[in-house]
């Protein structure tokens, strides 16, 4: 008989092992004007999300690979999440009724947000 290697419902991928733990306590901040802070408003489908930047101007952010998958576990992105976006600079401006381009580059937690708000 063949070896269950992959489990009933999907509980050998939670396994302990998988979990990857945070090393770094530095706090990432936006270092060029191109990075801008962020807040969630709306999920989309797949890898996108509507969020609206410190300027209330309102995006379409992309969720990159590394917040998805087994990486979503300490960086779940849910409605009121606040994030820090890189905007695309080699895209031109949007069409009038199209949103501009972001991606995801950082995801703070509820202490990063502490510490955030002290800076």
């Amino acid at each position: 008989m063949v070896k269950n290697t992959t489990g009933g419902n999907k509980s050998k991928g939670f396994a302990r092992k998988n979990i990857i733990v945070k090393t770094n306590n530095t706090l990432r901040v936006s270092e060029d004007e191109a990075e801008l802070y962020a807040q969630v408003i709306k999920i989309f489908g797949g890898a996108s999300c509507q969020v609206i930047n410190v300027k209330g101007e309102p995006m379409l952010c992309h969720i990159r690979g590394k917040f998805r998958g087994r990486g979503k576990r300490d960086n779940f992105i849910g409605n009121g999440t606040w994030l820090l976006v890189g905007l695309r600079e080699w895209e031109k401006e949007p069409a009038p009724g199209k949103l501009l381009n972001c991606d995801v580059i950082e995801v703070y937690n509820e202490s990063d947000k502490v510490r955030l708000k002290n800076n």
